[in-house]
């Protein structure tokens, strides 16, 4: 089964150099903008098409690997071509395979595949990608094609529903997109006492990573330290004396759940002023 990709961008590079690592033939690239098409085949040792028919005529897999915005006018163009028996597949966390309307009636199978994985560079990500997790979503025969590539490349896959993607990539977004918006927020206050922004970074890094391998180590509730566990409410209103008032919303938030982790972990613990401290931010 040869892989073509629609679109070259990082996520285009990164599974492509993957799979031919993974000894999955790939059929090549085509983009809208020729020169990434190059460099991509150029890459991955693939073919660059000028045209997406020749893509779609040699492929049995088609990877549609555009921006989100983008994947339904890349499926309308698509679809105008023959697709029967082909797997038509995106790499988008937040939409599902239900994008590809009309598939059935082109006979071809819809898939939607995602890696849990950050794509930040076109040329280095796949040397990671061995640690992702797959979730896959669509038609039965296109699962099946799925799971037989990703278990060729070892990776771990589950199969999730199509109405549940929103809720699937809010989680993904919960522990990638905003604990950067929150590590940020974190170096902020440390430059406003003196750190530069390379040693406030440095400085957390360290308390950072310690906390995740924490996690997988032992899970949540083992894992709990701070002001929340011990319910040491001196240092809670010191925090909320200095936070600034666009951040105090967040804060508190956060506390509550972690307050809920706590009492879950400690049930003999009273709270209760705890539960007041955070109930009235002040």
């Amino acid at each position: 089964m040869k892989i073509g990709f629609y679109g070259a961008g990082k996520v285009a590079f990164s599974l492509g150099k993957y799979f031919k690592m993974k000894n999955i033939p790939l059929s090549g690239y085509y983009s809208q903008n020729y020169n990434s098409t190059i460099d991509a085949s150029e890459f991955t040792s693939s073919n660059a098409y000028i045209n997406l028919e020749d893509l779609i005529i040699e492929s049995d897999f088609i990877f549609i690997t555009t921006p989100d915005d983008v994947i339904n006018e890349a499926w309308q163009r698509t679809k105008n071509y023959n697709i029967d028996g082909k797997i038509i597949a995106h790499a988008s966390g937040s939409l599902s395979s239900h994008i590809f309307n009309e598939a059935k009636e082109s006979g071809a199978f819809p898939l939607s595949i995602h890696p849990i994985f950050p794509f930040s560079d076109k040329y280095n990500c796949y040397k990671n990608l061995n640690k992702a997790f797959f979730t896959i979503e669509g038609n039965k025969t296109a699962l099946d094609a799925a799971q037989s590539i990703l278990k060729v490349c070892g990776n771990k896959t589950i199969q999730i529903d199509s109405d549940k993607k929103a809720l699937y990539h809010l989680a993904c977004v919960m522990s990638s997109n905003l604990v950067l918006a929150l590590t940020s927020i974190s170096c902020q206050y440390l430059k406003d006492i003196g750190f530069n922004e390379s040693e406030a970074f440095s400085a957390l890094y360290p308390l950072i990573t310690s906390n995740i391998e924490s996690i997988n180590a032992k899970g949540f509730n083992r894992s709990l330290t701070g002001p929340i566990p011990r319910g040491d409410e001196t240092t809670l209103r010191k925090h909320l004396s200095v936070i600034c008032d666009e951040h105090k919303s967040l804060y508190l938030d956060l506390c509550r759940q972690l307050l809920s982790l706590s009492t879950e972990a400690y049930p003999e613990k009273n709270y209760k002023n705890v539960i007041d401290i955070l109930g009235g931010g002040n």
